[in-house]
C-alpha cells in the first residue's frame, strides 16, 4: 500500500485512489450536523409541547364527562366546590385532604388518577409549593400523587366565606341556575391548589411567586379551560386574568358573575 499526499494507492489497482478526509473537513461535516440539530430541536420541542396540550384537553374533555354524570344523577347539582375552612361548614365523608369535589366525581372518571395529572405540570412550583394529594377512598396513610387542575369553588360551594357573601350571590348549586353554561369556567390548568375562586388571584394580572393560585399557561404559553358545556379551550394568561371585565361589560363583582356564569 503506498500513499502520495492525501491519496491512497491499492497495490493491485494503481489506478485506484481513495481520498482520506483532513480532520478540518470532519469538524466542518460535525459543526454542519450540530448546525442542522440545533434548527430541528425547537420543531420537535413545539411537536411535543402540542401533543402535551392536546393531551391535557383530554384529560379536562374525560372530567368534564365525570362532572356532567354526577348532575346527571344528582338532580342537577354541581360536585361540592371549595375546601375545608376547619370552622366553616364541614364536608360529608368521604374525601381527603378537604377535597369535596375529588371525591364526588372520582367515580364517574373510572376512579383513573392519572386525569388530573396535566403531562406538562411539574411536581412543584418554581417556589416549592406543591399539589400533591391522596386519592379518595383510601386512608390518611396513603401516598399522595401530583395534581395540577383546579374545580371552581363556586360550584355547590361549602367554603364559608363564599356562602356569607352577601353582596352578590357567590355561588350555584345546579345546572339550571346558570344563566351562561358555556361562559362558566368548571376547571382550569393551575400551578398550585386544586380549587380556585373569584376572590383569590387567580384573575391577579401580576400575581406573587408564592400566590396560591395562578393560571398555568404551560401549553406554549397557552393553559386549558373546562367549561360548563363540556367544551375545552385554551387562553393565554392574559386572556385568563381579563376574561371577566372582557365578558362582562358593566356592573360590579364581575369576578363573582364570571364563576357562576351569571351573566348574558
Amino acid at each position: 500500500m503506498k500513499t502520495r499526499g492525501f491519496f491512497t494507492i491499492s497495490p493491485r489497482n494503481p489506478w485506484k485512489c481513495r481520498r482520506a478526509f483532513t480532520l478540518v473537513e470532519m469538524l466542518v461535516a460535525v459543526a454542519i450536523l450540530i448546525f442542522l440539530a440545533m434548527l430541528l430541536i425547537p420543531g420537535i420541542k413545539g411537536v411535543v409541547s402540542k401533543s402535551q396540550g392536546v393531551h391535557c384537553m383530554s384529560n379536562l374533555r374525560q372530567i368534564g364527562l365525570g362532572v356532567a354524570s354526577y348532575t346527571a344523577e344528582h338532580n342537577g347539582a354541581f360536585p361540592r366546590g371549595g375546601w375545608n375552612d376547619g370552622n366553616g361548614v364541614p364536608f360529608e365523608q368521604p374525601y381527603l385532604d378537604g377535597i369535596a369535589w375529588l371525591s364526588d366525581i372520582y367515580p364517574y372518571v373510572g376512579e383513573n388518577r392519572d386525569i388530573f395529572v396535566c403531562p406538562s405540570g411539574k411536581n412543584q412550583s418554581p417556589t416549592g409549593l406543591s399539589s400533591w394529594i391522596r386519592m379518595p377512598g383510601g386512608k390518611s396513610s396513603d401516598p399522595k400523587y401530583p395534581f395540577h387542575y383546579a374545580y371552581n369553588a363556586h360550584l355547590n360551594s361549602n367554603r364559608l366565606n363564599l356562602l356569607n357573601n352577601t353582596h352578590v350571590q357567590a355561588f350555584v348549586n345546579r345546572v339550571a341556575a346558570v344563566r351562561n353554561l358555556s361562559g362558566l369556567p368548571v376547571m382550569i390548568d393551575i400551578v398550585f391548589q386544586n380549587n380556585f375562586s373569584g376572590d383569590f388571584p387567580v384573575f391577579e394580572p401580576n400575581p406573587s411567586d408564592t400566590a396560591a393560585q395562578i393560571f398555568a399557561a404551560r401549553h406554549s404559553e397557552r393553559g386549558n379551560v373546562l367549561w360548563g358545556d363540556g367544551s375545552v379551550s385554551s387562553m393565554t394568561f392574559k386572556e385568563w386574568v381579563s376574561a371577566p371585565a372582557t365578558r362582562i361589560s358593566s356592573g360590579s363583582w364581575k369576578n363573582y358573575r364570571f364563576c357562576t356564569g351569571n351573566y348574558p
